[in-house]
């Protein structure tokens, strides 16, 4: 394992040599983020009017300031800055789930075999992804006074959400294959709740709880589903 652990899905910790590293605050987790999946530089107004918009441009780079101060201590061999711009340079002693989660995403859809046939490099993908998602990115961080922030974090959020959507599809089915019914049965209903109305996963779960000889849950999916009224 690295020598840094980022944790970004669920909520947010970092680890460094085993030891988990106290960054509490909000917008200090909310400005790491930004700059490292911006995965560029950017300049300290810019920075400074997303995490301070009520402010002045002078108040919020002064504000932008302290925090990096503090960051420094914490995250300091990361934060590349000079007099204007900011930004994150990862390395390879630093590991971040959400960056792996979207390597072995690309990585799916790179590999040249049919996806719909049985493949041992896919599935390792798969299940190594999906294990990574315990949580949507920054679960729990709102910063209600920061709307720009938040309708970004909204759409990455969506973005990463989308991305497990796709590879669940692809894993149930691959359980399936494998004869894996209690963990189709599990990802499967998993993917129903990011979507409840894909009718795909519905029949699917469906036929795994018949198959499985679970024909009460079977009925209960199909009229909760299938039936206007549930009956």
């Amino acid at each position: 394992m690295a020598e840094w652990q980022m944790w970004l899905f669920g909520a947010p910790h970092l680890v460094h040599h085993d030891k988990d590293i106290p960054i509490q605050r909000h917008k200090h987790w909310a400005l790491l983020t930004y700059l490292l999946l911006g995965a560029h530089p950017y300049p300290r107004e810019t920075l400074a009017a997303l995490l301070w918009p009520a402010y002045g441009q002078a108040q919020a780079l002064a504000n932008l300031r302290r925090e990096l101060s503090r960051l420094h201590h914490l995250v300091g061999e990361f934060l590349w800055c000079d007099r204007s711009t900011l930004a994150f340079v990862p390395n390879e002693t630093l590991w971040v789930d959400v960056l792996t989660f979207e390597h072995h995403y690309t990585a799916l859809h790179q590999h040249l075999l049919c996806p719909h046939e049985p493949c041992t490099e896919c599935f390792d993908h798969l299940v190594a992804a999906h294990a990574l998602y315990v949580g949507d990115l920054l679960a729990g961080l709102s910063l209600a006074d920061c709307p720009e922030f938040e309708e970004w974090l909204f759409f990455q959020q969506e973005t990463l959400r989308n991305h497990l959507f796709e590879m669940l599809k692809r894993l149930s089915g691959e359980y399936i294959a494998r004869q894996d019914h209690p963990q189709a049965i599990t990802v499967t209903r998993e993917l129903l709740t990011i979507d409840p109305l894909y009718e795909e996963g519905q029949r699917r779960l469906i036929w795994l709880y018949t198959h499985t000889g679970q024909r009460t849950a079977a009925l209960r999916q199909y009229q909760s589903f299938f039936t206007p009224d549930g009956s």
